[in-house]
């Protein structure tokens, strides 16, 4: 039995790859870096964006850690996922909602970017035993999100067929893999799951998601297709980062376990969310206006 569960877990960790990576570099050969760029040129939004994921998403998880009096290492882990922005998930998530994927992408870079950079100084001021190197909290994003959009978005830049020709194959197989492995993933930490119930973990991620998904739309200007994507881009947080942290910072397992189970929580919400955001009719704002760019 220890034996199937460490392929299944080997097959989760090898999907998760897949589908980053196929999605990043399938959105590179759709765009150019013009177009990924230009959203992030409204400064309110700009400021919405940082002001959501840098300041009042760790504030809210430290709240709720505090006002859950969540166990040390559970309130670790909510505030790590507080503090960790830039999800590699979201460009799919907002596609599948009919949000504006053009500004998915550049939050998700911007975000991305500051994570490397907001995360190492920041940690050690809410838990001064913890010191973490940022080449621990780049590596995974530049190697898996960064490095296949810029290989994507060189390739369309240099050969517009070849573009064409690789984006329909890698769409596929990140719609075929975005479901199974979330699926296999919370099947595979059912115990982790059951390791937080009832210490009011459950409830403190599940309510972190809500408030990313409320303080988002909120800071997302007027148009609900840029709402969407920010909604989505606070509401879900960047497990990749987390989990490197927690497990190479930490000396207590239940801080990775406690990461692990509010991405899984994350997703489960907004993966059902993003589906039925995607079936609602088109609303009075101009999909031109919103500057889709789907």
């Amino acid at each position: 039995m220890a034996a199937v569960y460490e392929v299944l877990h080997h097959i989760s960790i090898a999907g998760v790859f897949v589908f980053v990576v196929s999605n990043m570099a399938a959105i590179g050969l759709g765009h150019t870096i013009g177009e990924i760029l230009a959203p992030l040129q409204d400064a309110r939004l700009f400021l919405g964006i940082l002001c959501a994921n840098f300041v009042i998403l760790p504030l809210a998880s430290f709240g709720l850690a505090v006002g859950l009096r969540l166990d040390n290492a559970l309130a670790e882990g909510l505030i790590l996922m507080g503090m960790a922005s830039g999800a590699p998930f979201v460009p799919k998530l907002t596609e599948l909602a009919g949000g504006n994927l053009r500004f998915a992408v550049a939050t998700m870079g911007l975000l991305t970017a500051g994570t490397i950079v907001y995360i190492p100084p920041v940690l050690p001021l809410l838990m001064p035993e913890v010191t973490v190197s940022p080449l621990t909290v780049a590596r995974p994003l530049l190697l898996f999100v960064l490095l296949p959009l810029i290989l994507g978005l060189a390739t369309k830049a240099q050969s517009e067929n070849l573009a064409r020709w690789l984006k329909p194959i890698l769409d596929r197989i990140s719609n075929a893999t975005l479901i199974p492995v979330i699926v296999l993933v919370a099947a595979l930490n059912v115990d982790n799951i059951l390791h937080v119930f009832g210490t009011g973990g459950i409830l403190a991620a599940l309510l972190l998601v809500f408030v990313g998904l409320l303080v988002g739309w909120q800071l997302g200007g007027p148009s609900h297709y840029t709402k969407r994507a920010l909604a989505l881009s606070t509401g879900v947080r960047n497990f990749a980062v987390a989990v490197v942290v927690a497990e190479q910072g930490f000396d207590d397992p239940t801080v990775a376990i406690m990461v692990i189970v509010a991405a899984l929580i994350a997703l489960i919400v907004v993966t059902p969310l993003s589906f039925l955001w995607g079936r609602l009719p088109p609303s009075s704002i101009n999909r031109h206006a919103s500057g889709n760019g789907r």
